[in-house]
């Protein structure tokens, strides 16, 4: 059984009411908007961010030949899973970020310390089986997956269309198959998904 469907709207005020919320998950597919819910939270409760894009490998060290398959075969899959974990055990995580301005593995590390607040981990994926669990909270956001590559392309230009054609899209589908919905405590309304007006 699905869970209930909030409005992204409901959904910040929801984790507001939570002050001892500490690590939430917001999940969905690519271009669904899962950033926008993030950055909204943020506004409002001063969230820290750990995206599943930081762990994105760069071209030059993907496996030759790479097909599409999960878990993503062009991200460090298991330095994210490791991170999340490490993160959700000791309260604090060091990791190094892709840099997308030179698409390179940064070699500055970055820190992340509940203390300091509350810790968001975005992106498709992000409720991977064996990671879930470790939430306090776990958002999925639902979008019309039929229009994803438009909307990508709308929004990203056509600098990746292959790759988003032929490996990222096709991976994410392949997540798509593990249900992620039934992880979340929450569905959001995204993009492309009409509902009630707060």
């Amino acid at each position: 059984m699905l869970p209930p469907m909030l409005s992204p709207e409901k959904a910040c005020e929801l984790v507001q009411q939570l002050p001892s919320m500490k690590l939430l998950a917001v999940d969905g597919l690519p271009c669904s908007g899962k950033s926008t819910l993030v950055t909204k939270m943020a506004a409002r409760i001063g969230l820290q961010v750990v995206a599943v894009d930081d762990f994105f490998l760069p071209k030059s060290m993907w496996p030759r030949p790479i097909t599409p398959s999960f878990p993503f075969p062009h991200y460090r899959y298991e330095v994210f899973l490791a991170t999340v974990r490490e993160l959700a055990t000791t309260g604090r995580c060091e990791y190094l970020p892709f840099d997308w301005d030179s698409m390179e593995i940064s070699q500055v590390a970055r820190s992340v310390i509940l203390s300091a607040g509350p810790v968001a981990v975005e992106g498709t994926s992000g409720l991977h089986p064996e990671i879930a669990p470790l939430f306090d909270l776990r958002f999925f956001v639902e979008s019309d997956e039929r229009s994803t590559l438009e909307a990508i392309l709308k929004r990203d230009g056509s600098y990746f269309e292959e790759e988003w054609r032929t490996l990222w899209l096709p991976s994410s589908a392949i997540y798509m198959e593990t249900e992620p919905q039934l992880r979340a405590d929450f569905l959001v309304r995204g993009r492309g998904i009409s509902g009630p007006e707060d």
